[in-house]
């Protein structure tokens, strides 16, 4: 990862943004400004650089890296004056780069392949993933008051239970945004995982973020600037779910919904609760309230969505029951 250096010299501003990795062979070698804007200007023209430098994904990459086939240095020709500027700019934002090489890049992220999908290139980082104990809680945009504080207690008790617990969102409206209120509130780190790092989305939640950051916590992201077309903007959407399960100890998903895509079960919710279980991960859900909500023309499918991710493997818990979840997460931290 590179970050600015606290004691910043004009005079030798290339070596103030000097970091350092652990290399192929376990040691430790210098991370350049250079190598960093290589790493940078793979991912955001991965689809056309992959082509030319004929691998097939991120993993066939960083394989081709570790076994020494291919090094960054190699790649210095792809950068230019402008992409140096624009890492020194990025870092004076606050802004870390994390190449998936790194030693903070989360090495169950790394393992992420599903189908065609493949773990980013890079992160974007602002604050730090060093907190281990982290705990997801996720839900629908489409809550209820209910909903909402179910999901402080849930924090409230977590935090009470486990001081140094960390809880990671989608930073989505609804449940997402309740849980990371309540972090703060309960003076807890949060970790939001946004679907693109340069403008917080939802924008209403802009300064939420910043207290996030001042707090201690991190944003982070494999993206960083929304992209343009609606179809690129859903996929963001979709594909963070991966980075939030990955980095989460367990799931608490509350209020849940089910969508249908050309007659087939689809969501974030989802994909994400599907992923965590197949690497024997705690997905526990709320029982709800509510067999089902509905919000301007769309229904809220509380009951079956709790009913389909039980039926798949997650552990269904109630209200009242909360103190029992807590020891269970207790248990899987330690």
């Amino acid at each position: 990862m590179i970050r600015t250096n606290s004691h910043f010299n004009s005079e030798n501003k290339d070596n103030a943004y000097t970091i350092h990795r652990s290399s192929v062979e376990g040691e430790l070698d210098s991370m350049t400004m250079k190598d960093i804007a290589v790493w940078h200007k793979l991912w955001t023209d991965w689809d056309r650089l992959k082509s030319k430098l004929g691998v097939e994904n991120t993993i066939d990459f960083l394989k081709r890296i570790q076994s020494g086939a291919l090094k960054i240095s190699d790649l210095y020709y792809l950068v230019s004056d402008e992409n140096i500027e624009e890492i020194k700019s990025l870092l004076s934002k606050g802004i870390s780069i994390v190449p998936i090489t790194s030693p903070e890049y989360p090495p169950e992220l790394k393992e992420y392949i599903t189908g065609s999908i493949y773990p980013p290139l890079v992160l974007y980082l602002r604050g730090s993933l060093e907190a281990n104990k982290r705990i997801a809680i996720v839900g629908t945009r489409f809550c209820t008051n209910w909903g909402r504080s179910v999901t402080r207690k849930i924090v409230r008790k977590l935090v009470d239970s486990i001081p140094d617990v960390t809880i990671v969102t989608g930073f989505a409206r609804g449940i997402d945004t309740e849980a990371v209120k309540a972090s703060l509130d309960f003076n807890a780190r949060a970790i939001g995982v946004l679907p693109w790092l340069m403008s917080i989305y939802p924008l209403r939640n802009e300064r939420l973020a910043e207290q996030v950051v001042e707090r201690g916590g991190a944003l982070v992201s494999e993206n960083l600037y929304e992209p343009a077309s609606s179809k690129e903007i859903k996929q963001c959407l979709f594909l963070r779910n991966r980075i939030i399960s990955s980095i989460s100890k367990a799931i608490i998903v509350i209020e849940a919904r089910l969508q249908y895509v050309k007659g087939k079960i689809s969501g974030g919710a989802m994909w994400q609760v599907e992923y965590a279980l197949k690497k024997n991960k705690k997905v526990f859900i709320l029982k709800p309230r509510y067999k089902a909500y509905k919000r301007g023309g769309i229904w809220v499918n509380y009951e079956e969505a709790y009913k389909y991710f039980v039926k798949n493997g997650a552990i269904g818990f109630s209200e009242s029951e909360i103190e029992g979840l807590i020891d269970h997460i207790k248990e899987i931290l330690n």
